[in-house]
């Protein structure tokens, strides 16, 4: 009689045993399909159901913290409500936990700009010049950055560059005209490159 209700324990015990990983399976299955179905959703503009998002993401990535998909999907919804800091914070130990690529280290980057980190900003621009080489948003961006930090040298090659892989980036041939003109007091060729960004917006659009 001992034995059997031995048995019976021992069988209890497997079953809540097995009930308990089932139920965390599909705990974890939930929170990556909630994360995925945000991250289609996560250009929206902010709504109550955001804060459901949110909460989502935080208690994934309490529940897995070496997933970092989460990560970065909250780094974007600290974004939409405008908190860089955490938004920074979330993509940094992203970048920590899985490859972000070229367009994880471009968002790193901007939120770097917001928050007036230059030097840190033009690290996050590079790595993702090395995995999108020649992309000429990030050209941008680092000629920017380089006309804040008085460098218009560096910021003259990457303009350079950037309108050589786009012929049609207004904002490109602006900076070059502002260069030539403020930096270079060259009004001639400034002119020149405030006339091409007048005709490359009337092209991009």
């Amino acid at each position: 009689m001992k034995n059997r209700s031995m048995k019976y324990k021992t069988v209890n015990i497997l079953v809540v045993c097995a009930i308990v990983a089932v139920l965390l399976t599909v705990e974890w299955i939930t929170v990556r399909t909630i994360c995925g179905v945000y991250y289609k959703r996560r250009a929206a503009p902010l709504s109550r159901s955001v804060e459901e998002y949110k909460k989502m993401l935080i208690q994934s990535i309490k529940f897995d913290p070496v997933y970092g998909a989460p990560r970065t999907l909250l780094s974007d919804v600290y974004t939409e409500e405008g908190d860089y800091q955490r938004a920074r914070e979330e993509l940094l130990k992203a970048s920590r936990l899985t490859n972000i690529g070229g367009s994880g280290y471009k968002k790193l980057g901007d939120l770097y700009l917001h928050l007036w980190q230059l030097e840190n900003a033009r690290a996050a621009f590079e790595k993702a010049l090395v995995l999108i080489p020649d992309d000429p948003e990030t050209l941008e961006y680092l000629s920017y950055i380089e006309i804040r930090m008085k460098n218009f040298g560096r910021a003259l090659h990457y303009l350079e560059r950037a309108t050589r892989e786009d012929a049609l980036r207004p904002n490109s041939y602006y900076q070059l005209g502002r260069i030539f003109e403020e930096a270079y007091k060259e009004p001639a060729r400034a002119i020149m490159y405030y006339r091409r960004a007048l005709q490359s917006s009337v092209r991009y659009k």
